[in-house]
C-alpha cells in the first residue's frame, strides 16, 4: 500500500510555516508627474530608439488599429496574422476593412512559421502580423527575408516578448512598425503603444 499523504494543517497537519509572514513594504506612489510620458521614454530607451518613436494608445484595438495604419500599402488589402494567439489583431484588421488570412504557426515557438506565412502569402497580402509569443521572437530573419521580397510589412507584436532580443536585435526593431498591447498573461499587463 502506498504511504498516505501527510494531512494539511487545516486538518492537523503540521504547518508549512511556523514564522509569521514579513510585513509588506509600503510602496511609494510614483513621483512622474506624467506617467504615461515616462513609460514611453523608457520603452523607448530599451529599445534604443528616440522617445517620440512610442506613442501611447488607449487600448490595445487602438495600437493595432494605428500599426495597421502606418505602413503605406497601396491597393492590397490582405494581412497575414498568426492562427494562434492573435484575435485583437485579426478584428482589428478587419475593423478597418482589411481581409484576414490566417498563418500558420510554428509549433516550437507559437510564432508566424516561414512557411505559413509563404502559403499564406498572396497577390494582395500588404502586411503580416508576427507575434513573439511566450518570452521568444520569432525567427526573424526568415520571415523578414521572406516579407521583403514579395513586398510585405512585418508589423511585431511584442506583448509576449517584451525585452527579448533576436540574433542581437531587440524584439519590436525588425518590422516596418510594431505594437505592445499589455494583456492578461503578458509580462506588462495594462497599456498598449505603437513603436514607429
Amino acid at each position: 500500500m502506498p504511504d498516505e499523504p501527510a494531512p494539511l494543517a487545516i486538518d492537523g497537519g503540521a504547518p508549512a510555516r511556523s514564522a509569521s509572514w514579513p510585513p509588506v513594504t509600503p510602496v511609494e506612489p510614483a513621483s512622474d508627474a506624467d506617467p504615461v510620458a515616462a513609460f514611453e521614454a523608457v520603452l523607448a530607451e530599451r529599445l534604443e530608439l528616440p522617445a517620440a518613436s512610442v506613442v501611447m494608445c488607449a487600448d490595445p484595438a487602438a495600437a493595432y488599429r494605428a500599426a495597421l495604419s502606418v505602413v503605406p500599402v497601396g491597393e492590397r488589402n490582405e494581412v497575414i496574422v498568426p492562427s494562434l494567439l492573435e484575435r485583437e489583431a485579426a478584428d482589428a484588421s478587419r475593423t478597418v476593412g482589411w481581409t484576414v488570412v490566417p498563418g500558420e504557426v510554428d509549433a516550437d515557438t507559437a510564432a508566424l512559421s516561414v512557411r505559413g506565412i509563404a502559403r499564406a502569402m498572396g497577390d494582395r497580402t500588404a502586411l503580416a502580423v508576427v507575434r513573439h509569443p511566450f518570452g521568444h521572437p520569432a525567427v526573424m530573419s526568415e520571415l523578414t527575408r521572406l516579407a521583403g521580397e514579395r513586398g510585405v510589412a512585418l508589423v511585431e507584436d511584442i506583448s509576449g516578448a517584451l525585452g527579448s532580443s533576436f540574433r542581437g536585435a531587440p524584439a519590436g526593431r525588425m518590422g516596418a512598425v510594431a505594437l505592445f498591447t499589455g494583456r492578461e498573461g503578458d509580462p506588462i499587463t495594462g497599456g498598449a503603444c505603437v513603436i514607429v
